[in-house]
């Protein structure tokens, strides 16, 4: 292995709409990740895990926009976190293994682009574009 990206997810609390909510919130783990490579290709492997990261958590800001009424028990907020993150954790192992860990270099262009567009798709649900509002 000649890289890997280390991401988690966690909750802050933050002001939207004047209202105080919990917010889903993709870090990167600088001190888990390293590469002995400085390849701009390999390092853009590494940065789409983060992206997939950032994906799922966006889906998951969706689903509690769109269902306020999850937020109201932790029973319910934990069992949704943790099924947008098992679906995370499947899509990171989806990538790795249909791009061999970067050395497919078509599949790698399809997920980049993939990726990409479905974080566009969720532009709306960006933990700074939220803050904005």
């Amino acid at each position: 292995m000649v890289a890997e990206t280390q991401w988690r997810w966690d909750w802050e609390e933050v002001s939207v709409n004047g209202e105080y909510i919990l917010m889903p919130i993709c870090y990167f783990n600088t001190s888990g990740s390293w590469s002995n490579v400085n390849d701009e290709y390999i390092l853009g492997h590494e940065q789409l895990h983060f992206d997939i990261g950032e994906l799922f958590v966006r889906k998951l800001r969706k689903k509690l926009m769109e269902d306020p009424s999850v937020l109201d028990t932790s029973d319910r907020l934990n069992k949704l976190f943790k099924k947008y993150f098992n679906l995370c954790v499947a899509e990171q192992r989806k990538y790795d293994n249909e791009t061999n860990h970067s050395i497919i270099k078509s599949k790698q262009i399809y997920w980049e682009k993939k990726v990409v567009s479905e974080l566009n798709k969720l532009n709306d649900y960006d933990y700074f574009v939220l803050l904005e509002e």
